[in-house]
């Protein structure tokens, strides 16, 4: 929140208009995408394994994929009782300028779902 309100004191000092984007998307679902999650040794490019091609290998350079040691559910499970004690209240607070997208379909539509809010904000 302090880091919000640093921010926040700067764009009021110079009539700055924000907006911001929150990816909202289902715990469950996050877990999931997570447990499954693996990143290439070479490139460092993260894949939810169903998606990939070639399971274990990057589909861009061809190299062994790993699984990160902290892609487990009791790290999961902290990261999200962190963000909920603390970035909840900063998107809380943000009322109307917080552009929600939901993140519940299939992350390939994602570009797609920014593009379309863009333009709704740029049509105002």
């Amino acid at each position: 929140m302090e880091q919000y309100n640093y921010f926040n004191r700067y764009l009021i000092k110079y009539n700055i208009k924000a907006h911001y984007f929150y990816l909202k998307a289902n715990e469950n679902l996050l877990i999931k995408r997570l447990l499954t999650r693996e990143t290439c040794s070479s490139c460092s490019h993260d894949y939810i394994m169903v998606s990939t091609q070639i399971k274990g290998n990057c589909d861009i350079c061809k190299e062994k994929t790993y699984k990160r040691n902290t892609d487990n559910i009791e790290d999961i499970k902290k990261r999200f009782s962190f963000f909920n004690e603390t970035s909840k209240k900063v998107i809380e607070s943000l009322g109307e300028d917080i552009i929600n997208i939901d993140t519940n379909y299939y992350i390939n539509n994602l570009p797609n779902l920014f593009i379309s809010k863009l333009n709704n904000l740029l049509s105002l």
